[in-house]
């Protein structure tokens, strides 16, 4: 059974044997908007998915139009830093370095000992790049202590609401 809540993100437990018979499809839309979308593709992360070493995302674009937001989630659900750089059309040096923190809800667990919930990190980016400078940035994450992660950004178009993903 699936646990809802309003934190979300859940972990989906399969055994090994059914992992490739479960196919999961997420969404993301405005239903105002319902007649002119359809919505976002919101990626599920398997167990894969996840890195010690970290992940970056390529070709978000930079308008005064959008706003973009970085997820980033910890598949041991218990949280930590994370290093995240942000770097402007092809530079090789960032313009931005930071370090986010990783939190989750109350800790809960399923009756196998595992987390339900993933520790997540939401960090606005349009708010972390210059106006004007850029025209696409490109988002390095790693992980600070051990732990597994990844993540996505969403982009939204201030005035349509309609939403695209950058996942790795």
């Amino acid at each position: 059974d699936l646990i809802l809540s309003d934190f979300g993100a859940q972990f989906v437990y399969v055994g090994s044997d059914g992992a490739s018979k479960l196919n999961v499809s997420t969404r993301v839309y405005d239903a105002s908007k319902a007649e002119e979308t359809a919505g976002a593709f919101i990626p599920t992360a398997r167990d894969d998915d996840f890195s010690a070493e970290g992940f970056s995302l390529i070709g978000i674009p930079v308008a005064p139009q959008f706003r973009s937001t970085l997820r980033i989630y910890d598949y041991d659900g218990t949280g930590g830093e994370v290093a995240f750089a942000l770097f402007g059309d092809d530079a090789s040096e960032p313009f931005h370095f930071g370090v986010a923190s990783l939190h989750g809800t109350e800790w809960k667990m399923t009756t196998a000992l595992l987390p339900v919930h993933p520790a997540i990190a939401q960090l606005d980016l349009s708010s972390l790049i210059p106006a004007g400078r850029y025209t696409r940035v490109r988002v390095i994450v790693a992980p600070q202590e051990k732990m597994k992660v990844w993540g996505f950004v969403s982009i939204t178009n201030n005035q349509t609401s309609h939403v695209t993903i950058v996942s790795p």
